[in-house]
C-alpha cells in the first residue's frame, strides 16, 4: 500500500511539475527579501519567487545590501509580469520577472548586481549581460576582487 501511494505520488510530481514551470501570471512584488529573492502576490495568495539565472551576494556578504536595494529600486511594489521555469528544491518558483517589458533578471547583471548562475542557466545572453557590467566595473564589478566572492562559495564556506 505505501508503495503504491509512493507510486502515485511521483507520478503526481511528474504530472504537476509541467504545468507549473509553465505558468505566468501578474502579480505585485510586496517584498524583496535579498538580491534574488522577492515574495509577489498573486490572487490574494502569496508566491515565494527565486529569481532565474542569477545569483545574488547574500546579506552578510560584501554587496548583499546593494544587490537588495537595486531589486528593490526596480521591482518592489509594481505589478510584475512572472515566467515561471521551475519549483526548486525550496518549493520556490524560479522564475523570470518583467516589468515594463523588461527582462529584470538581465537587468540585474547589467547593472552589475548579481553573478550569472550558470548552473543551470539556458540563456546564454545572461553571460554577456554579466561581462558586460564586468567590464565597465558596474555594481560589485568595481569591489576589490577580494570582495568579490561568488555567492555559491560564499554558501559553501559557511
Amino acid at each position: 500500500m505505501i508503495k503504491k501511494m509512493f507510486i502515485l505520488s511521483f507520478i503526481g510530481i511528474f504530472l504537476i511539475s509541467p504545468a507549473i514551470a509553465s505558468e505566468a501570471f501578474i502579480g505585485k512584488v510586496i517584498v524583496v527579501i535579498d538580491g534574488d529573492t522577492v515574495v509577489v502576490l498573486k490572487n490574494n495568495q502569496q508566491v515565494k519567487i527565486s529569481v532565474a539565472g542569477i545569483d545574488c551576494s547574500e546579506k552578510r556578504e560584501p554587496f548583499g545590501s546593494n544587490a537588495k536595494q537595486a531589486l528593490s529600486d526596480l521591482i518592489y511594489r509594481k505589478e510584475v509580469y512572472v515566467q515561471t521555469v521551475t519549483v526548486d528544491r525550496y518549493q520556490r518558483l524560479v522564475a523570470h520577472l518583467f516589468f515594463n517589458g523588461d527582462n529584470i533578471n538581465k537587468k540585474m547583471l547589467a547593472n552589475g548586481s548579481c553573478f550569472a548562475y550558470r548552473k543551470r542557466l539556458k540563456d546564454k545572453s545572461f553571460i554577456l549581460s554579466e561581462a558586460k557590467a564586468q567590464k565597465a566595473k558596474l555594481g560589485l564589478w568595481a569591489l576589490p576582487e577580494e570582495q568579490r566572492i561568488k555567492p555559491w562559495k560564499w554558501r559553501q564556506m559557511r
